[in-house]
């Protein structure tokens, strides 16, 4: 017998099926089913296999026997294609834009990808859970949506067994800390929670979660003269004192402190004040108040709506920002690379040498290393810095396999281990 499974979510419905962010593309992973997947520390085929690389940027790929929709018609080459066709149009695909040059449909079970430039991962690249197929009204992956309302959303297993998920949105981690705790909830959301979370006395029980791939980003507007953004970027930042549930530190791939550069001193700073526009998600708040008693008030925290941070950061002003990795590797971390390699965004040569060459490399560690090196120049072009690693804090009473994405799988939850 199908029991049901109440998880907290920090966003409603009308924001996680749209697909724009981390909660989307967590729900993606459920509905449809991935191109590629995480499966622990390594990548799996799922609705596609690697069938054969013909050279460094042509890529044939198969499609899975098994692949259906919810009405039994199986998945085909042609829905992969259009809905890869379909994201690299929108603002927020421009990395699948400049990564893929054109798919062509060798068979209803048969796709051939050819990249704009050498590309050692695309698998990798491929497993962005917002690139799996969809059709209108019907489902691909382990799980059909079977009914939404202002604050809920219910999903109903396409195998008939598994237990069925209901998403909560609540007001506020503090409502979901008491329904956890009453037992109306068996999983209280654990991205962006209150300081308070990590108190000793707070009774849990939480998830051993390994550190997830998503930072805390300061970026500087458009409107933001660039002196001032350099100024203001190299003098500030998060120190040990920041909010629990930030770790700080200057880099996505080490645990680097931040150091002051040569522009640290507040007599230093430009004159003027602007905005540092944050969402009221915990702790966005109590890291703004602090990076602007860094900035000796040159920066005012000024809130926003989180769909205004969606539709794009305003621009007269800084930004806090939360980024999260577009797929399972080092480079997830630093799409925008692409883009600069393409020459979509203006870069020095010798920046637009180094991004292009590291998705040549097939060694993950010397990737991870040349992708580290380059990472201060590359943020300096983008004008942004990072400030610190978010930390989860998912309650359950009982373990799930967590990838350093975020992107887990609903599959796993049982409600007999839930409530434990």
């Amino acid at each position: 017998m199908t029991q049901t499974i109440a998880i907290e979510i920090d966003t409603r419905p009308s924001t996680y099926l749209s697909s724009r962010e981390f909660t989307g593309h967590l729900l993606d992973r459920q509905l449809h089913r991935p191109l590629f997947r995480e499966d622990a520390l390594s990548l799996v085929p799922d609705l596609l296999s690697v069938h054969d690389k013909i050279d460094d940027r042509a890529w044939v790929f198969r499609l899975a026997d098994d692949a259906t929709w919810g009405t039994g018609d199986p998945v085909t080459a042609d829905d992969v294609a259009k809905r890869l066709f379909r994201i690299a149009q929108q603002p927020r695909g421009s990395w699948i834009a400049a990564l893929i040059k054109r798919c062509d449909v060798l068979d209803g079970r048969t796709l051939k990808v050819t990249t704009r430039q050498r590309i050692a991962i695309l698998d990798r690249a491929l497993a962005n859970p917002t690139l799996a197929p969809r059709r209108r009204k019907h489902s691909s992956g382990a799980y059909a949506l079977s009914w939404v309302r202002e604050n809920r959303a219910t999903l109903v297993p396409r195998d008939g067994n598994s237990d069925v998920i209901e998403l909560v949105t609540t007001s506020s981690r503090a409502e979901g800390r008491r329904r956890f705790l009453s037992g109306t909830l068996d999983i209280g959301w654990g991205i962006g929670v209150p300081p308070k979370f990590w108190d000793q006395d707070d009774p849990g029980p939480f998830l051993a979660t390994p550190g997830l791939d998503m930072f805390v980003i300061l970026a500087a507007g458009p409107g933001v003269p660039q002196e001032a953004a350099n100024r203001i970027l190299d003098s500030i930042g998060l120190d040990r004192n920041a909010p629990a549930g930030i770790e700080p530190t200057v880099s996505r791939f080490s645990s680097y402190p931040f150091t002051p550069g040569k522009n640290a001193e507040k007599s230093t700073l430009p004159a003027g004040r602007w905005p540092l526009f944050y969402t009221e998600f915990p702790p966005n708040r109590e890291t703004a108040v602090q990076l602007a008693r860094a900035s000796d008030k040159r920066l005012v925290p000024t809130p926003v709506s989180y769909s205004t941070m969606l539709a794009g950061p305003p621009k007269a002003g800084f930004s806090l920002q939360i980024h999260a990795t577009q797929f399972p590797d080092t480079l997830g971390l630093q799409v925008e690379s692409l883009l600069i390699a393409r020459g979509s965004i203006p870069a020095p040569d010798a920046l637009k040498e180094v991004a292009s060459s590291l998705w040549e490399m097939e060694s993950d560690t010397a990737r991870r290393e040349c992708a580290r090196a380059a990472e201060i120049s590359l943020d300096q072009t983008l004008r942004r810095r990072v400030i610190g690693r978010l930390r989860p804090r998912f309650r359950s009473r009982s373990p799930i396999n967590m990838p350093r994405s975020g992107w887990f799988d609903f599959k796993q939850l049982t409600k007999g281990n839930c409530s434990t």
